[in-house]
């Protein structure tokens, strides 16, 4: 037989009742149901807790995860930053050279830049010059050495730019 020791129990009298209503049902004595439910309480509490501490191994791997997913995510994005500077750079650099004057104007002798040849294909007066530049390869006022130049610088650029946003 196991030792027992007194505990004095002060309960809330619903509680009480429900006590007695058990010893009466099972015809045990009032401390004998308070011992089982009392043991049957921290045998649940036990299990609680382990459930719980399983819980809490189930949670920091999924955090663990979760962290390294951030650290990935937090390494591609500083990846993606420098890759955009390095394309801003390329821009920048595309837009300086655009703005270089590469010749005159074979209609109007008007100064023309790398814009205007390239993109705009017309001096500030009009004058179509992707037609006149390249129909007249010899015009006297056309610096083709300087076309050349920005030629390649543009093709330069472009190819460089073309490969960062391939990385």
């Amino acid at each position: 037989m196991s030792k027992t020791a007194p505990l004095y129990l002060r309960l809330p009298s619903d509680l009480k009742d429900q006590v007695d209503l058990v010893a009466d049902a099972s015809e045990a004595s009032l401390t004998h149901v308070v011992a089982g439910l009392v043991e049957v309480g921290l045998r649940n509490t036990d299990v609680e807790i382990e459930r719980l501490k399983g819980r809490i191994v189930e949670l920091e791997g999924q955090l663990d995860d979760v962290r390294a997913d951030r650290d990935g995510l937090a390494s591609e994005l500083a990846q993606l930053r420098e890759e955009m500077s390095r394309g801003r750079a390329v821009i920048e650099t595309v837009s300086q050279r655009l703005r270089l004057q590469v010749g005159d104007c074979p209609s109007c002798g008007l100064p023309v830049n790398g814009e205007q040849v390239f993109i705009a294909g017309a001096c500030s007066e009009g004058h179509n010059l992707q037609v006149e530049l390249f129909a007249q390869p010899s015009a006297p006022s056309f610096r083709q050495k300087e076309l050349v130049a920005a030629l390649a610088v543009v093709g330069i650029a472009l190819g460089v730019a073309f490969m960062v946003a391939k990385d």
